[in-house]
């Protein structure tokens, strides 16, 4: 949610999964809770630290807001918080009608709302609410990933070797992939079968590169 407020650009769609922190459009409270501005001190070490300000930018808040979001909560979870800033209510759920409802109020008018979605039967357990999460980004408006962000099966010329990985980014000569043990392998391209570099190629025409 805090990211989706900040970097709005940086993000095609958004799903939280049963948040117990929000950051309201309230000017009047300082981050993280609220748009207005924070001084802070950070330290880095026993004997460094270094201060700064955030300051939350408006203008952001209300691109967030035209963005496709859904908000997903168990309506079993019923713990009551600890008291927050700009956060009415006693629950999670609580606090996520308001932010929903303030965060609409933003949107602009050709935007579809953000979406709140509360499941029976479910308390705060993200386990149980993910086929929910998932099916909210199933129906979203937003660009679908290309197959090659998934895990799928690359080989050599040869037939040979093939690895089951994700890919990342590349460049003239070579293709960096993922593995599903979150190492980062890099291949050649010129190794690759004629079906990899194929969609290697759509990839780099679908993202302008």
């Amino acid at each position: 949610v805090r990211f989706c407020v900040r970097h709005p650009d940086k993000i095609a769609a958004a799903v939280a999964s049963a948040p117990g922190r929000f950051t309201f459009p309230d000017a009047d409270t300082p981050w993280p809770y609220g748009m207005g501005p924070l001084k802070t001190k950070i330290k880095w070490s026993k004997d460094e630290s270094s201060e700064t300000v955030v300051t939350p930018v408006a203008e952001k808040f209300a691109a967030a807001a035209g963005l496709p979001i859904t908000v997903v909560f168990g309506a079993d979870d019923l713990e009551p918080q600890p008291k927050r800033p700009s956060h009415p209510g006693t629950t999670r759920i609580d606090f996520g009608k308001e932010w929903v409802r303030s965060m609409n109020k933003l949107k602009p008018e050709d935007q579809q709302e953000i979406e709140l979605k509360i499941i029976p039967k479910i308390g705060h357990d993200s386990t149980k609410l993910r086929p929910t999460c998932q099916t909210a980004f199933d129906k979203m408006p937003w660009v679908k990933p290309s197959p090659l962000h998934t895990f799928r099966k690359w080989k050599d010329a040869s037939g040979s070797f093939s690895v089951e990985a994700i890919f990342i980014d590349q460049n003239e000569s070579s293709v960096n992939l993922l593995k599903a043990d979150r190492s980062v392998i890099a291949i050649e391209k010129s190794k690759l079968s004629e079906q990899d570099i194929a969609a290697l190629k759509g990839e780099s025409s679908s993202s302008g590169k």
